[in-house]
C-alpha cells in the first residue's frame, strides 16, 4: 500500500526543468518564430518540437515555450512603457532615451514585436498553468485548446487596437482626460474578460456534451457487440443440437 503511494506521488511530482538559455539561442527560436507564423500550431508541443529538430537546440519543447512567455512577458512590458511615455527617462546621472529604456528591458524587441504585433494589451486574465501535454491528447482536448488561444487572440487584437489609439492622441492631453482615458480603458477590458470568460464557459460546455456523446456511442457499440456475440453462440449451440440429435435419427 505504502509502495503504491509512493508511485502515485511520483507521477504527480512535476520535475522542475531549468536552462541557462544564451543569446545565440534565443535568436534562434524567434528566428523560427518568424518563419514559421502559426506559432504553437495546432499545438504547442508539434510546434515547439519541430522548433528544436531544425535549430538543433538541447532542450524539450516545454522549456522552448516557458522561454517564449518568459519573452512576450518582456515585451509586453516594453510596449507598456512606449504607450506610457515618448521622453527621455532619468536612470541614476545618466539619461536615456526611451528606446534605449526598452532595449535593455527587452533585448529582443525587434524580433518579438514582429513575430507578435498585437503585444500592447495589458493581460489581467493568467491562465492557470497546464500539465506537460501527453502524446496521446484527445482530438478534443486539442480542439478546446485551440478555441481558447483563438479567443485569447481575439481579446488581444481588440486591446491593442484601443491602447494604440489612445497612443495616437496628442501628448497635451490634460491629466483628468488622462484618467478618463484609463478609466475607459479599464471598463473595456473588464467588459472583455466578461465576454471571454462567457464564451469559454459555451466551450466548455459544448466539449463536454461531446465527450458525453462520444462515450455513449461508444458503450453503444460495446452493447451491439456483445448482443452479435451472444446472438452467434445461440447459433451454433443450435445447430450443435440439430446434428448430435439428427445424427441419431
Amino acid at each position: 500500500m505504502n509502495s503504491l503511494l509512493v508511485k502515485m506521488k511520483k507521477k504527480r511530482t512535476r520535475v522542475n526543468e531549468v536552462k541557462k538559455w544564451n543569446d545565440k539561442e534565443i535568436v534562434d527560436i524567434l528566428t523560427f518564430m518568424q518563419a514559421h507564423r502559426n506559432v504553437e500550431k495546432p499545438t504547442a508541443q508539434i510546434y515547439y518540437r519541430k522548433l528544436l529538430a531544425e535549430t538543433k537546440i538541447v532542450a524539450s519543447w516545454s522549456m522552448v515555450r516557458f522561454k517564449v512567455r518568459h519573452l512576450k512577458t518582456l515585451l509586453q512590458k516594453a510596449e507598456e512603457l512606449k504607450c506610457s511615455t515618448s521622453v527621455s527617462l532619468k536612470d541614476g546621472h545618466h539619461e536615456k532615451t526611451v528606446d534605449e529604456k526598452i532595449l535593455k528591458m527587452c533585448p529582443h524587441y525587434g524580433q518579438l514585436s514582429d513575430i507578435f504585433p498585437g503585444s500592447r494589451e495589458i493581460k489581467s486574465v493568467v491562465r492557470e498553468t497546464m500539465p506537460i501535454e501527453d502524446d496521446s491528447s484527445s482530438a478534443i482536448d486539442m480542439a478546446f485548446n485551440d478555441s481558447v488561444d483563438s479567443m485569447d487572440s481575439a481579446v488581444s487584437t481588440s486591446l491593442s487596437a484601443k491602447l494604440r489609439k489612445s497612443a495616437e492622441k496628442p501628448a497635451l492631453s490634460t491629466p483628468m482626460s488622462m484618467e478618463t482615458e484609463r478609466t475607459e480603458m479599464q471598463r473595456d477590458l473588464e467588459i472583455e474578460k466578461f465576454l471571454w470568460a462567457k464564451q469559454l464557459e459555451a466551450d466548455k460546455m459544448r466539449l463536454e456534451e461531446m465527450r458525453i456523446r462520444i462515450e455513449d456511442k461508444r458503450r453503444e457499440d460495446e452493447f451491439q457487440l456483445k448482443k452479435l456475440e451472444l446472438e452467434q453462440r445461440e447459433r451454433i449451440k443450435r445447430l450443435e443440437l440439430e446434428l448430435k440429435y439428427g445424427r441419431k435419427n
